[in-house]
């Protein structure tokens, strides 16, 4: 059956002299895989549009009882020449689709998860945009969206109001000065509220918000530990490294 649907590129690789596989999410069918072929070889410019961040129009000849489904037509969405062209937001970029990629299953669709990673590649490609604050906002939120919130008001074990935390490697929770464990990450009184405050926030206001390199390592360290307790696939996202060496350290 012939289906059209909007996607994102998560990761494209070639398969045979002229045809790519691409793994695409959609806000309709999840993560699919997709061969475009003949893509290498098309004038179109179809092997360019499967570059991973793209987001994408397209039609296909859908068959939920396979693997892999034929690609019959394909369209840019947004131009992402910014993103392109800059190395730091590019490399903010391939994290956001990594993480997606790793931590979505087939055909498990999540429209909120699709409009959270569309709105943060298009608002990346913007110029004046902070990508430190927009990548702590992109993990926040997708905690959230999975089902896991990273935010607590309460002590996990007392339910003490909390106005800084200790978070717990061992149970993934966050704990008051008297419930901590020994091998926990503190989160002091300033950055605990700068993470409630950029949850808080909406994507196109994010540059009134100013985060500092040294409170930057510890909310990513946090809430990487807090993904990787929770979200199965986060222990292998191989773009954070790079992501690391140009904005993060």
């Amino acid at each position: 059956m012939v289906q059209e649907s909007s996607g994102i590129i998560l990761k494209s690789i070639p398969f045979s002299e002229s045809s790519i596989i691409s793994r695409v999410f959609t806000p309709d069918f999840g993560k699919i895989s997709l061969i475009a072929r003949g893509a290498k070889k098309s004038k179109s410019g179809s092997s360019a549009m499967l570059e991973p961040m793209n987001i994408v129009e397209f039609q296909m000849n859908f068959n939920e009882s396979k693997d892999l489904q034929v690609m019959r037509d394909i369209s840019i969405q947004h131009n992402l020449s910014t993103i392109r062209t800059n190395i730091k937001k590019m490399a903010t970029g391939l994290v956001i689709v990594e993480i997606l990629d790793k931590t979505s299953h087939q055909l498990d669709p999540s429209p909120i998860l699709y409009r959270l990673v569309k709105s943060s590649i298009s608002q990346l490609n913007s110029l004046d945009v902070s990508e430190k604050t927009l990548y702590i906002f992109f993990l926040i939120q997708f905690s959230k969206y999975s089902g896991f919130n990273p935010i607590s008001e309460n002590c996990h074990n007392c339910k003490r109001l909390l106005s800084s935390a200790f978070y717990n490697m061992k149970n993934g929770l966050l704990a008051c000065k008297n419930c901590r464990s020994i091998d926990s990450i503190f989160l002091d009184c300033d950055v605990f509220l700068l993470i409630k405050e950029v949850s808080k926030t909406n994507i196109k206001n994010l540059n009134d918000i100013l985060i500092m390199q040294n409170m930057l390592q510890i909310i990513e360290k946090y809430l990487l530990r807090f993904m990787e307790f929770h979200l199965h696939g986060m222990h292998n996202i191989k773009s954070l490294s790079f992501l690391n060496s140009v904005l993060i350290k």
